[in-house]
């Protein structure tokens, strides 16, 4: 599934936050880095279970 308006936002607010206050930046970027990380994951295998349906 496609969800890169979604990505961008939370990217985009990532991004507003490091900068509006420093100190949470660090915080901010790490929470995005590890939501995308879960979301390519789950990406992944529910591809993998359509290839295998698909078989």
């Amino acid at each position: 599934m496609n969800s890169g308006i979604a990505d961008a936002v939370a990217a985009a607010e990532a991004v507003s936050a490091a900068c509006s206050e420093p100190s949470r930046g660090p915080a901010a970027v790490t929470g995005y880095a590890s939501a995308r990380h879960s979301a390519v994951r789950d990406s992944g295998e529910a591809a993998g279970a359509v290839r295998r349906a698909a078989v």
